[in-house]
């Protein structure tokens, strides 16, 4: 973990240091692991290439977030692919157990940790293209602790809901705070 941290925060500094002169701040909305569940990102990209993000939400289960790092293949285009690797909360549980004879039901809620790799797209729309929507097919890196509650739960008669899905879609609205200004004329 310290070295990912490294690298991250050696990449960081690197980057702002070749930075471009146009750099750019996208904050929006979505849904999603990049956003947190329900909720918030912010982007920033220090060169047109990567971007630098925090997704801050909500998950059905409590309070989510990741961090990570954002590839631009094709920058200057409208219709622009992307990689994504990020690091969060990329799992949650929630169990219901209830004892027979009784009326007793009780509920569990977990969330774990891990990474998160995948790949999609951004469409940049507007006067000056400082907006865009994304779409991402996100694949979790579930940790073993994940999978390890999961048998715990259903070894001790809880009930899962719904199953750990091994791929998850993201989809959000951006807006780029730094070049927001309208053109003097």
């Amino acid at each position: 973990m310290k070295y990912t941290i490294g690298f991250a925060l050696s990449l960081f500094i690197f980057t702002s240091v070749y930075a471009q002169k146009k750099q750019a701040l996208f904050v929006g909305a979505g849904l999603g692991l990049d956003h947190g569940g329900i909720g918030i990102k912010t982007e920033y990209q220090p060169f047109k290439y990567m971007g630098i993000f925090l997704g801050i939400g909500y998950d059905l289960v409590g309070p989510s977030g990741n961090l990570g790092f954002i590839y631009n293949i094709l920058p200057h285009k409208n219709f622009t692919p992307v990689f994504i690797a990020m690091g969060g909360i990329n799992g949650t549980i929630i169990t219901k157990y209830s004892f027979a004879g009784t009326t007793v039901n009780w509920e569990s809620r977990g969330q774990y940790a891990g990474g998160t790799v995948g790949g999609g797209f951004d469409i940049k729309y507007g006067r000056r293209k400082k907006q865009k929507v994304n779409f991402m097919i996100l694949v979790p890196i579930r940790d073993r602790t994940f999978y390890d509650a999961r048998s715990s739960i259903v070894s001790r008669g809880g009930t899962i809901e719904r199953n750990a899905s091994p791929v998850l879609v993201a989809a959000g609205w951006n807006i780029d705070l730094l070049n927001l200004r309208a053109r003097a004329k």
